[in-house]
């Protein structure tokens, strides 16, 4: 009896953190956080987001971490990432507000 206690806490406290964490996805997503992700305000200039994403990339551009070891070098490119997924979604949102 004692078993199937601990079994259904485990697989309960299992399902519990998978649906925390699927319903924190949405709003980790770049698509609400792109400007904080690039460091602008919201309703920023593409004068403005360009030079915000230059800053950004030449700040964690993986080829300037290259000789700090793998670790760092991986976090670099993780975060390289996010920021042109950002600048990419801040394109196409100021590009369909033109439009």
């Amino acid at each position: 009896m004692e078993y199937l206690v601990v079994i259904v806490a485990f697989l309960l406290g299992y399902w519990a953190v998978a649906a925390f964490l699927e319903n924190k996805a949405p709003k980790d997503s770049v698509e609400g956080n792109w400007f904080r992700i690039l460091g602008v305000e919201p309703d920023a200039s593409a004068d403005q987001i360009a030079a915000a994403y230059k800053a950004k990339i030449s700040q964690y551009h993986p080829d300037k971490v290259a000789g700090m070891g793998a670790e760092i070098r991986a976090v670099a490119e993780a975060k390289s990432k996010e920021i042109n997924t950002a600048y990419d979604y801040a394109l196409r949102l100021r590009s369909a507000m033109r439009s």
